[in-house]
């Protein structure tokens, strides 16, 4: 146990140390690429209530997410306090921040939710039940956004690369949803692909996750699943939210581009869903960069990809990892 606790913090450290250097290096290229005289003299247009609005979203979020999980566990049957919800979901942000598809997060939840009274099937249901809103959500905001960018750009290569993100999503959901109601049919189908008994077994598991709390929820926790979904759509909203105040705060005049900037938002989102680099970094920027090429000006673009990075990325980062101290040190991580 001491020994796989020790490799496990090797792999951590080593995954945060790269998600830093790739974001780092990513991060100073943009700025010599975009940052000119033109750059300069847009700082005389900032407006820096617009940005701590940002910050404020970004940190308003946090609470939201620790209030759904809150709700979400009521369905269950458990209670967990507002701040218990808030301290389990910090830890697991800055684990997400530093695995690829943000992939780390959901475990640490599970851990956390246990750790505070949870039998390990609820805190499982809950984490899945995000995921299920969370899936909702995107079936939603995706299609529209795809649609927005499609109608504006010309360019044949990213028409290429969004149609291809709409077909994986597309691929993807209706996979997941055949898997909730016909799971036996769907392992089968994985099994004749997957050769690896290791893949093969966290695939059943996941499917097997997703079936149980899905029903679980529709059975048990029909309001709380309602106001969880309240809670996700105001999350995510918030979320989107964040580069609109920071363009507003950089002086942009938002409002011929608002429905665009939230639809590029919604891509890159989805982009940083792919398990590519640790935490999405670089892939986050530079997808970031492409699509808001499209509508906003060069000279302050990669000031707004850099603000935006360090106002998300780097804060949740910071919180998470003060949160997550405790959390370490009581899986007996003396030497952090």
């Amino acid at each position: 146990m001491a020994e796989r606790g020790y490799n496990v913090k090797i792999r951590a450290k080593r995954l945060f140390t790269i998600a830093i250097a790739i974001s780092v290096i990513t991060t100073a290229a943009i700025l010599v690429l975009t940052v000119n005289q033109e750059t300069i003299d847009s700082f005389s247009k900032i407006k820096p209530q617009y940005l701590f609005l940002a910050i404020a979203i970004q940190v308003f979020t946090w609470f939201i997410w620790g209030l759904r999980i809150k709700l979400m566990g009521k369905a269950t049957g458990e209670e967990i306090s507002l701040s218990g919800g808030i301290s389990t979901v910090l830890p697991s942000l800055f684990a997400a921040c530093i695995t690829p598809s943000n992939a780390g997060g959901e475990p640490v939840r599970v851990y956390l939710l246990n750790k505070k009274g949870f039998s390990v099937g609820d805190a499982t249901a809950v984490v899945v039940g995000e995921r299920i809103l969370d899936l909702i959500f995107f079936m939603i905001a995706v299609p529209i956004s795809l649609l927005l960018f499609g109608k504006m750009i010309e360019n044949d290569i990213m028409t290429t690369v969004l149609a291809g993100i709409g077909f994986l999503f597309i691929i993807g959901f209706l996979t997941i949803l055949y898997g909730m109601i016909k799971p036996e049919r769907v392992k089968k189908v994985f099994r004749r692909f997957v050769k690896s008994e290791r893949t093969i077994n966290k695939i059943n598991t996941e499917i097997d996750h997703f079936h149980d709390g899905l029903w679980g929820f529709v059975r048990d926790g029909k309001s709380g699943l309602i106001l969880s979904f309240g809670c996700t759509v105001v999350l995510r909203l918030s979320e989107l939210t964040v580069p609109l105040l920071i363009l507003l705060g950089l002086g942009v005049n938002v409002k011929p581009i608002w429905a665009l900037c939230i639809a590029a938002q919604v891509i890159v989102l989805i982009i940083m869903a792919m398990p590519l680099t640790p935490g999405s970094t670089g892939v986050a920027e530079v997808s970031m960069l492409s699509l808001y090429s499209i509508f906003i000006g060069s000279s302050i673009l990669g000031v707004f990809v850099v603000i935006f990075r360090c106002m998300t990325y780097y804060t949740t980062l910071l919180a998470g990892g003060f949160a997550g101290l405790k959390v370490l040190k009581d899986m007996g991580w003396s030497n952090i």
